[in-house]
């Protein structure tokens, strides 16, 4: 027999076992429901001894009665798993190579039409692929909740940065001043501002910078490619980018809301029944799974986007094709990250072997990131994203590989005193990891018996271990360049501690939310506070009373974190989404002001644009294939082929732009000329011309 309030409080009124201090001259009442009509009950104790021989066991939730697991679970981690899924991520279960185990048939139409084909499917669907889900996102969430520290830490530092990045850029156009109005040392060659062309390659770290810089090297590939622009292409491709991160509001605003509902709903609940000990754990459990909620609001924020195929496809990547039913070639992986083309690969003729070789992770594809076994990577595009807990020092990577990190002036605006760290990073982020299970701790506490017991320790635990956690990325972070981590012995001392917090967090956080749906703490000795948990025969005994007047106190208390943790979780959420705004804002603005007619200085034309390759092209004469590469032809004589000298003049560079008359003329001279349809050479030509660069 498990433990029940009502069932050991009725066998100790039968055979009269009752311990003081229960009051026993007034009327002894078993399971009693709140009733405003009806006075508190009297506590009821009995001892841990006779608890532990009569009532042993756990008080596991009953399927029938919802209020014991269901309002915990589907109002407040359910959302929580939709929370989940809008944190950026690298890598997941490669479900789609479960498939390769059935032999797919050559004719797609005749798969349709084959019933047993069909079944096949949908078993391995329902089977295979669903439990693979599954596991698959419990892991996640349970990988949020172990390092919600780091990766909180790792968000507000890129924050940080985007918004120290576009400050920069803001004042330091204006030479000789920083962003406090301060003046600043000149250069000897040039003055201290910001060029064009730093400008544009700042820009682009605000909005890549997410992105892995040793897979495809997308840093110089990006910046390359929006040097070959003209400059109202230029501008289009960094607000495309910008955009390819979606809105606050739509991704994390509106599901917030329905999550403040289930806080709404559990409050009232409170009101109909004060005294309710499951509508307490509800409230507990909500607080604490905000958490998730506080990770999804500071990664949703960010400007660079969560998924980097619109990237890809800004700068004319074509998608990769998983390895899952395809083995790439070695030789033509290593010629992607220069060329931009797509890669020649073997189809399913290669061993099968090979490919469950890559899945297990034991063999590695060049180009490709290095996942765990049963892994693939989340993206099928040559740029990767990196892991959220290491965003912020991938975002200060970037900023360092740019031209204006070579100018003293422009790193002081960037870097961060340790007040800086203290107060804009470190204060912030210990208040949003620290403020739901400590809230949550705080409710159960303040749960009869008062107390530390083994709901309010695990969620204190927990927030102590994500404190530390906090505190060993801040310091990591703030100090990864320096020398003394170099030594292996020292550097192994945050792994290790890492390692060890990482475990209880695990336990703690989301083995200690398992064990309160499923009832595991309702027993003898998780109803005894901690301080007797040593000496169990000496504490002052349990009470099995109901509707007593010491949970009808603590309801208030429940009720007021209800209400705290609605209002916090409401301003986080404004704040994020009042940031984004502002910094979509400054970044349009600063795209929109970009100046191409004029140069800043003499770096202006020095963005990384490889040198014009001689073309010498054999052309029609009736203009056909100049207008496809943009160059009018020399002369027009019927049958007569023209020569595009080497030294023809190429514009190029993000100052550099088409004169308009030029473009003009040549329009106007092509709608005069009946010109034939584009031959095949001359499309061949276009296709050359227009790879010359990559």
């Amino acid at each position: 027999m498990g433990y029940t309030f009502d069932t050991c409080c009725d066998l100790a009124q039968l055979s009269n076992t009752f311990i003081p201090p229960t009051n026993f001259s007034r009327t002894l009442t078993c399971g009693q429901t709140y009733n405003a009509n009806l006075p508190p009950a009297e506590p009821l104790f009995i001892s841990y001894s006779w608890c532990s021989e009569n009532c042993p066991g756990f008080g596991l939730s009953q399927g029938q009665n919802a209020s014991q697991w269901a309002d915990g679970f589907v109002q407040f981690i359910l959302p929580s798993v939709i929370f989940s899924m809008t944190i950026p991520r690298q890598q997941k279960i490669g479900v789609s190579r479960l498939f390769d185990y059935f032999v797919r048939p050559t004719n797609p139409v005749r798969a349709l039409q084959n019933a047993g084909q069909l079944v096949l499917s949908m078993f391995a669907s329902v089977f295979l692929v669903l439990p693979f889900v599954a596991l698959d996102t419990i892991g996640w969430i349970a990988m949020i909740f172990v390092g919600a520290g780091p990766m909180l830490l790792s968000g507000m530092f890129e924050a940080l940065l985007d918004y120290k990045v576009i400050s920069a850029i803001t004042v330091l156009k204006t030479p000789g001043r920083n962003t406090k109005g301060q003046s600043i040392q000149r250069s000897p060659s040039r003055d201290a501002s910001l060029t064009p062309d730093e400008i544009v390659e700042l820009l682009t770290v605000i909005v890549c910078g997410n992105l892995m810089l040793d897979v495809g090297d997308p840093h110089k590939y990006i910046v390359e490619k929006l040097a070959m622009e003209n400059g109202e292409e230029v501008k289009t491709r960094l607000l495309h980018m910008m955009s390819a991160q979606n809105s606050f509001g739509s991704t994390i605003g509106a599901p917030v809301l329905f999550y403040l509902g289930a806080f709404v709903y559990t409050i009232l609940n409170l009101f109909s029944d004060p005294s309710s000990e499951d509508g307490a754990i509800s409230i507990a459990l909500g607080v604490e799974w905000m958490i998730i909620v506080h990770v999804a609001i500071v990664s949703g924020c960010l400007l660079a986007s969560n998924n980097p195929s619109t990237t890809s496809a800004v700068v004319g990547l074509p998608p990769v094709i998983p390895p899952s039913t395809t083995l790439y070639s070695a030789s033509t992986i290593a010629s992607q990250s220069s060329s931009g083309k797509h890669s020649t690969v073997k189809t399913s003729t290669e061993p099968r072997y090979q490919r469950y070789l890559i899945w297990w992770g034991v063999v590695r594809p060049e180009g490709h990131v290095r996942h765990l076994p049963l892994f693939d990577q989340c993206f099928e595009t040559r740029f990767q994203p990196v892991w959220l807990w290491r965003r912020g020092h991938n975002k200060m990577e970037w900023i360092r590989r740019s031209k204006a990190w070579k100018n003293p002036w422009f790193q002081k605006e960037i870097h961060l005193s340790p007040l800086n760290w203290l107060l804009s990073l470190y204060i912030p982020t210990m208040i949003l990891i620290a403020f739901p299970p400590g809230a949550g701790g705080f409710v159960a506490y303040d749960t009869p018996p008062i107390g530390f017991a083994c709901r309010s320790l695990t969620l204190c635990i927990y927030a102590g271990c994500q404190i530390l956690l906090t505190t060993i990325a801040a310091v990591h972070t703030a100090s990864e360049s320096h020398k003394y981590w170099e030594n292996k012995v020292f550097a192994a001392i945050p792994w290790f501690l890492t390692a060890i917090t990482m475990l209880f967090s695990l336990f703690t956080g989301i083995g200690g939310s398992m064990m309160q749906i499923m009832g595991v703490f309702r027993n003898c000795v998780c109803y005894v506070n901690a301080q007797y948990w040593l000496s169990l025969a000496a504490s002052p005994g349990i009470n099995v009373a109901t509707d007593t007047q010491g949970a009808r106190d603590s309801s208030a208390n429940w009720l007021t974190m209800g209400y705290t943790a609605t209002a916090f979780m409401a301003l986080v959420c404004y704040m994020g989404y009042r940031y984004q705004l502002e910094l979509r804002y400054h970044f349009a603005a600063e795209v929109e002001a970009l100046d191409y007619g004029t140069t800043a200085g003499p770096a202006a034309t020095s963005l990384i644009v490889p040198p014009p390759r001689p073309l010498i092209r054999e052309i029609p004469s009736d203009g056909s294939a100049a207008s496809l590469i943009g160059r009018r032809p020399t002369s027009s004589s019927p049958g007569s082929t023209n020569r595009v000298p080497a030294e023809a003049p190429v514009r190029t560079g993000v100052l550099a732009r088409q004169d308009p008359n030029d473009i003009a003329r040549s329009r106007s001279s092509l709608r005069r000329t009946n010109s034939p349809k584009p031959t095949h050479q001359s499309i061949e030509l276009h296709s050359r011309a227009s790879i010359d660069w990559h």
